[in-house]
């Protein structure tokens, strides 16, 4: 996307979001919006690139009213404006209605090859580490013999040579055609609301299905 198309994505977000009726925002801060359901409250925070990242990020947490506890989790770049609003749907419609969108992962479902090797990857390979190791403690409790590997996309051929299949986080979902063209099929994206409330149950349910 053009740089200067892509800096008016968080202006317009802001500009946009400030007039949804459901939605508060301290007039003095336009970088935190809040929303919230009877069940449960969302925080929407903005962060303006700097040194040690190059775009403006976006942050959607969400919290369960009655206990305080942080059940949604989700950041990103500001990269592109369908992906963006493509997980703020997401978000809205775990806060108001308790379901999780999927994402299409565009993966075909007939003549999956055997997996054994799998992989996650994000932008550093922090977060894909921590899901790696969830996801492969399950998969031991079951005794399935899976291998659960972690990285960031600038591997994304090494990791795509080891593996029989590659997850993508969310935040960096927009990759996704440029690198189905380049890998095929057996490139895919986490479910936004699985990753953001680490829902590591039906990830295995989906890779063992």
């Amino acid at each position: 996307m053009n740089e200067s198309i892509q800096k008016l994505i968080k202006p317009v977000l802001v500009r946009w979001l400030c007039k949804c009726k459901w939605i508060r925002h301290n007039s003095d801060d336009m970088n935190k919006l809040w929303l919230e359901s009877d069940e449960r409250t969302g925080v929407i925070e903005f962060y303006d690139a700097d040194e040690y990242a190059p775009e403006d990020i976006l942050e959607l947490t969400g919290y369960d009213k009655k206990t305080g506890k942080r059940i949604y989790y989700l950041h990103f770049e500001l990269h592109d404006l369908s992906f963006v609003l493509d997980r703020l749907g997401n978000f809205f419609a775990f806060i108001y209605g308790g379901e999780q969108v999927a994402v299409d992962s565009g993966r075909k479902e007939q003549g999956k090859a055997p997996v054994r090797n799998v992989a996650f990857c994000c932008t550093s390979g922090w977060t894909s580490t921590h899901f790696a190791e969830k996801i492969q403690e399950i998969f031991d409790e079951k005794n399935i013999n899976i291998r659960v590997h972690a990285g960031d996309y600038t591997e994304m051929e090494t990791i795509v040579q080891e593996n029989d299949r590659v997850l993508l986080a969310p935040q960096i979902g927009y990759m996704l055609p440029d690198l189905k063209r380049l890998y095929g099929d057996k490139i895919e994206v986490v479910e936004t609301g699985d990753f953001a409330t680490q829902n590591y149950g039906h990830i295995v349910e989906k890779l063992i299905a």
